[in-house]
């Protein structure tokens, strides 16, 4: 009775054994892309009002920063490779949200005594601006950049769920998303974004929303190319926006 005791309880201790090493086996491994970011892949360039590819610090230096973002993030590439195909198309961009552009700055050359002087004298409205650079045009602090995000790509491909057409006979303009992502788009909103043609510039918006577009299905708007309020508004761009914890949908197209 007792060899039999002992016999079981090695028996039920060898089965844990094997069952916590199967677990083991069976995690889920950290997923490489923490962030999927849909929109328009652009170049920066020097004194660029938002974004640009380098900065004048304190000590008078240049100092180089992305050569891409995504909407308002800078996108830094984990490998070098060469993306200029995709310049001006919608793509989807894998990585990692990191923060402070410290980490990723090459010191250049010093920079002229008059960098961004003229660019900081034109008229310039605070939503035109980063938040980093302010008013002073290509010129930034450390401690600014601190607060910076951006992503780290470890993976970029062209996105082909976006269908803008301009129907100028009937004076619309339609715009059909498809969901590619393989998951649920909830509250996709496709907004258009219109200017007055005459008098003081200002802006109008139409919106449409949609609380599920599911994978695979699309969700499709014909807009006004023109409008009429208290002024005449023509469209500009149309803007597709949609934020997830594991994705982001930012997209301005402009017309």
């Amino acid at each position: 009775m007792k060899q039999f005791f002992i016999f079981f309880i090695l028996f039920t201790l060898s089965l844990t054994l094997v069952s916590a090493e199967k677990g083991r086996k069976e995690m889920p491994k950290e997923k490489e892309h923490s962030l999927v970011r849909v929109g328009i892949l652009q170049k920066t360039y020097p004194l660029a009002l938002k974004k640009p590819s380098e900065y004048c610090l304190e000590d008078g230096y240049l100092y180089k920063s992305t050569s891409y973002k995504i909407g308002d993030m800078n996108v830094h590439f984990e490998k070098k490779e060469d993306v200029s195909a995709l310049e001006g198309k919608v793509v989807l961009v894998y990585g990692k949200k990191d923060q402070d552009l410290n980490k990723i700055i090459v010191k250049q050359g010093k920079a002229p005594s008059d960098y961004g002087r003229e660019a900081s004298m034109m008229q310039i409205r605070g939503d035109w601006v980063g938040e980093e650079t302010g008013f002073d045009i290509g010129h930034s602090s450390r401690e600014k950049l601190k607060n910076v995000t951006f992503l780290r790509c470890s993976k970029i491909q062209e996105f082909k769920g976006l269908n803008v057409k301009k129907h100028e006979k009937e004076g619309l303009v339609e715009v059909s998303f498809q969901n590619t992502l393989g998951e649920d788009v909830n509250n996709l909103e496709i907004i258009a974004h219109y200017e007055s043609i005459k008098g003081k510039p200002s802006p109008y918006y139409k919106k449409e929303a949609f609380s599920t577009v599911k994978p695979w299905q699309s969700a499709t708007v014909t807009f006004p190319a023109m409008v009429k309020e208290h002024k005449r508004y023509s469209i500009r761009s149309v803007l597709l926006q949609a934020y997830e914890k594991e994705w982001v949908i930012e997209i301005e197209e402009s017309l």
